[in-house]
């Protein structure tokens, strides 16, 4: 998604990918033969915080802001999944659908300008702002893919460790807020001011009608590294003696 850094005019790109962070989760699998199997992955993400920064300063008035944005998800993952090797060390691929569930952004705001007034310095100010959205509702929808080693000492107990990539979209339906800005001018006087929103992200709508937005899909791709703990149920049975006769 993109996003930017401004400081005194100089503008500096940020690419901002709301799926990156941390997490932990559950796989459970399938074998359909040596070779072949199918899993449910569920993975709970707590995503990494992003901050951007605004700075202007123009010798009457300056200006500071600091953004940050949050989003937390569970990832759900199907898949088709193959597995080569005789040995204790194996070889996988993985690959299908993935979808964000339950998926909120939390953004948080906070500003706070300087004005001086070189005419009338009672009308010079500072005003500190906070500001707080959030934004859920919809489903992320994308697909992935992964490559990873399983060692499996006995047919109950294993280690695996994979790479995986994930190309993944999401638009919330949903956003609403809250802000507050306190303005202490130099006579004395103070003003405040609050604001609130309540918007449906929705295809189209009239242009006069506040309470909807366009929806907007932001980015939840993801590359990154697995590991874990593998248990199996079942075991490798023997093969069937023939009768004696």
């Amino acid at each position: 998604y993109p996003g930017a850094d401004f400081d005194n005019g100089k503008v500096t790109s940020r690419t901002i990918n709301y799926g990156e962070g941390y997490g932990g989760g559950l796989n459970m699998g399938l074998g359909l033969g040596e070779v072949m199997g199918v899993e449910l992955r569920g993975t709970y993400v707590s995503g990494k915080e992003q901050e951007t920064t605004s700075t202007n300063d123009d010798g009457d008035y300056s200006s500071n802001r600091t953004s940050t944005a949050k989003t937390t998800y569970l990832r759900v993952e199907p898949a088709l999944r193959a597995t080569v090797g005789k040995s204790q060390v194996k070889v996988y691929i993985a690959a299908g659908p993935s979808i964000a569930l339950g998926t909120k952004l939390t953004i948080e705001g906070t500003d706070l300008d300087r004005y001086e007034d070189p005419f009338n310095p009672d009308l010079s100010y500072t005003r500190t702002s906070t500001d707080q959205g959030e934004y859920e509702g919809g489903v992320g929808w994308g697909g992935f893919g992964a490559l990873g080693l399983v060692w499996a000492p006995n047919t109950m107990f294993g280690v695996f460790a994979e790479a995986q990539a994930t190309a993944q979209t999401w638009a919330p339906t949903q956003g609403k807020g809250e802000s507050r800005s306190v303005t202490n001018y130099d006579d004395g006087t103070t003003q405040t001011y609050n604001d609130s929103f309540d918007v449906d992200y929705v295809e189209s709508y009239e242009a006069d009608d506040e309470t909807k937005g366009l929806r907007t899909s932001l980015v939840l791709s993801t590359w990154g590294f697995r590991a874990g703990l593998r248990f199996s149920f079942g075991g490798d049975k023997p093969a069937a003696e023939a009768p004696k006769e």
